[in-house]
């Protein structure tokens, strides 16, 4: 045991090293944390992820409305009312406070150590937890969720993606993904944007399982791709890729099996973490382990909400 306790002194110096003296940690640990997460989330690794110095920040949008280009005329000014007009708007990343925490053992408290790997196995051990339950909370958050369960209390902290997007939706009245639900989000989607080269669908493994069935049953160049992939397909040139933590599970007709699918250039998605992350540690002799606990803030928005077209009541079954 004295051999432990000299090991588990060790890493409380070195993980002291990495902090302020409030137990803030450094930059370079915070950008790690942010970065692992980044890399090994499939949605947070199309997005713009941002690190914000403060806990909220505003974004500018701006566009025109009205015709911008007209004949070249000599002594001719436009009239106002023919004048292209600016329409400036903001939209504000305003992070909420999560924790996560990472339990070692004693043996690979050591085994780190020895390695001198401490500091590093820490930062991806804790953004490894965090990661699953940070990307299910940025599609899947919803604020009007009760707090019956620990799922919907960490859930109802922010709305995600999902909930936010309620400027174009498309209800697919239980259809599997198929291309008829493809081309009505396209139709659905303002023709400003649908000309952007980044869109793509997204949606639930089981329902891009669908789509690539569908796509194999054809009698086409296309269908005979489809057979025995796995891959990622498109429609149209528009890619249809699947998010691992889409829900499966929504309510259509009373019955659940069901999930969304979004149309978005994923840019258009802005995660913002607050740089002000505190690291704390805790020992559990009895039980062996060796706790370390981070507490970070997080939001995500749309930049441009407008620009995304919803699917719902899709089968996902």
């Amino acid at each position: 045991m004295s051999g432990n306790v000299s090991f588990i002194r060790k890493a409380e110096g070195q993980l002291a090293d990495i902090v302020d003296g409030g137990g803030a940690m450094l930059r370079e640990q915070v950008e790690q944390f942010v970065e692992i997460q980044t890399v090994k989330s499939k949605l947070m690794g199309m997005a713009d992820v941002q690190l914000m110095e403060a806990q909220e920040i505003e974004v500018d949008k701006m566009g025109f409305t009205g015709q911008v280009v007209h004949p070249a005329e000599e002594n001719t000014e436009l009239p106002d009312d023919e004048r292209a007009v600016a329409e400036f708007d903001k939209t504000v990343l305003s992070t909420k406070p999560f924790k996560a925490e990472a339990v070692m053992s004693f043996r690979q408290v050591r085994n780190a150590i020895n390695r001198a790997r401490f500091i590093p196995t820490v930062i991806s051990l804790l953004s490894k937890s965090a990661r699953r339950d940070v990307e299910t909370i940025l599609i899947r958050g919803d604020r009007s969720l009760d707090r019956s369960t620990a799922r919907t209390r960490v859930l109802r902290k922010l709305d995600g993606v999902l909930k936010q997007a309620v400027s174009h939706v498309y209800d697919a009245r239980g259809q599997t993904l198929n291309v008829n639900v493809l081309d009505a989000m396209a139709k659905v989607m303002p023709t400003e944007f649908y000309e952007d080269d980044n869109l793509v669908y997204m949606s639930s493994k089981n329902a891009c399982i669908d789509w690539r069935r569908s796509q194999a049953g054809r009698q086409t160049v296309l269908g005979d791709k489809q057979q025995g992939t796995r891959t990622n397909s498109d429609h149209h040139g528009t890619p249809v890729i699947s998010i691992p933590l889409f829900p499966e599970n929504l309510v259509y007709n009373g019955k659940s099996g069901y999930t969304d699918v979004l149309l978005c250039d994923p840019n258009n998605i802005m995660i913002g973490f607050q740089t002000d992350m505190e690291v704390y540690q805790e020992v559990h002799a009895r039980a062996g382990q060796y706790i370390v606990v981070i507490y970070f803030d997080f939001d995500v928005i749309w930049r441009h909400e407008p620009a995304v077209v919803k699917a719902i009541n899709v089968s996902a079954k």
